[in-house]
């Protein structure tokens, strides 16, 4: 038996006939239903999250397990010494065998509304690690993939909130407060912009160093241990620039041990990585240092960014329901890109070295999500968190970017394509998703 010698016995939320000691729950030695390693270490990991809500069934007539041995499996890895069994009688050997089987084939034949799935999953992400649902990683991001497909098959209506956006392309209206929002900053005394050091984050940090002199305003860097070298240290003097105060926060965790304990890379959609690693820390700052009353908090969300998972808007909260109390706002909201990057030349606040370089975003070096361009510039500039990256999908046998099955390499090589076609005044994106497919043919 594995014992985790930190464990605490998970809450019994379920009915039951007795506890009994683990060492006398017998499995029947010939349940032809069969646990592979991950599925016991999720099931593991939800029964310790969120309580034991089923006992095992044991069958008076042959004292063998019924339903849950993978349940007795996931109780021995986490140490326990007892777990809740229901008594029952059958009729027959055959109807227990029956009962058995017919466990786990029900299940099997029913069908998921992936529509309604995804729609729960979104609500759920924040509030809870959606490791706990018994989809993790790349099993989400699928689940998406196959939704667009179909959207794109057959074209249906409700387009997306954010086509409906007018964006600002005035360079002096960017900058201003909106006649209809500042009653929203009403008694605030304190503006936290939560800040990566970007092109997005950098203008609103902007915005409000130059609508709010009078008030205490504060860059909240989150550091998460794979940031691009320097992005802390550019990230302080853009806040030293515009004379607003920095603040450096760090997550509790490591970025791979959580990867190699979740057996795989971030979602791309439902990205645990973002709330773990940059919202929490930040957020654990805000409450507790800031009352919510007083207190506005921005980040550099686009609208044009809006996918039709995100409900966001220009004055949406956080997904983190502790937070719900602050004002949010995102001020470049609705500002033109273009806008944003004009607005932000001519003011003179230092722009991250990085975009000169062939870098498209300040996002953490091992982000699956990033763009072959990306992956080019980190192999370029720096082949060995390159090598760090190939070191991991060796250790975890899974590619980087799980969803459509893409190495780092081909990303790699989708960047250089990508490179050239710009040098030939040619759509970077377009056609990028044939060049996977190209790159799985020739690999």
């Amino acid at each position: 038996m594995t014992v985790d010698i930190n464990h605490i016995d998970p809450v019994i939320c379920c009915a039951h006939d007795e506890m009994v000691d683990v060492v006398k729950v017998i499995p029947n030695p010939r349940n032809p239903n069969k646990h592979p390693k991950a599925q016991i270490e999720l099931l593991a990991r939800i029964i310790k999250a969120q309580g034991w809500r089923a006992p095992i069934t044991v069958s008076t007539q042959s004292g063998f397990i019924v339903r849950g041995h993978g349940r007795l499996l996931a109780a021995q890895k986490l140490g326990m010494e007892k777990v809740p069994i229901d008594y029952q009688e059958y009729d027959s050997e055959a109807s227990e065998w029956a009962d058995l089987i017919a466990d786990n084939r029900l299940a099997e034949l029913a069908t998921i509304d992936l529509m309604d799935l995804q729609s729960i999953i979104t609500d759920l992400d924040g509030v809870i690690d959606l490791d706990y649902t018994g989809y993790v990683g790349a099993e989400l991001d699928k689940i998406v993939a196959d939704i667009a497909k179909h959207d794109a098959k057959f074209q249906p209506g409700n387009p997306g909130e954010h086509r409906n956006i007018e964006f600002i392309e005035d360079e002096s209206a960017a900058l201003d407060v909106p006649d209809a929002d500042k009653h929203l900053f009403d008694g605030k005394e304190f503006i936290v912009v939560i800040f990566s050091g970007g092109i997005d984050s950098t203008f609103t940090l902007l915005w409000a160093a130059t609508n709010f002199k009078d008030r205490h305003i504060y860059a909240i860097f989150s550091d998460p241990g794979v940031e691009l070298p320097g992005a802390a240290l550019h990230a302080w003097r853009v806040a030293e620039h515009l004379g607003v105060e920095f603040v450096l926060v760090k997550p509790a965790k490591d970025m791979f041990i959580e990867i190699v304990k979740r057996r795989g890379w971030p979602s791309t959609i439902f990205p645990w990585c973002q709330s773990e690693f940059v919202y929490k820390p930040v957020n654990d700052w805000i409450l507790a240092n800031l009352e919510p009353a007083v207190t506005a908090v921005m980040d550099g969300s686009r609208g044009d960014q809006v996918t039709r998972l995100s409900k966001k808007t220009k004055t949406s909260k956080s997904t983190d329901k502790r937070m719900h109390k602050y004002t949010h706002y995102h001020p470049g909201y609705d500002i033109h890109r273009d806008t944003v990057t004009a607005v932000l030349k001519k003011s003179g606040v230092p722009i991250w070295p990085g975009y000169e370089q062939g870098f498209a975003r300040t996002a953490c070096w091992m982000c699956p999500g990033m763009k072959g361009e990306q992956a080019l510039a980190i192999q370029t500039h720096y082949p060995g968190l390159a090598a760090y990256v190939k070191v991991m999908e060796d250790y975890m046998g899974k590619p980087f970017a799980q969803m459509n099955d893409t190495s780092f390499k081909m990303k790699v090589e989708i960047g250089k394509r990508q490179v050239a076609r710009k040098a030939k005044n040619e759509d970077p994106i377009k056609e990028e998703l044939e060049m996977i497919s190209t790159d799985h043919q020739d690999a």
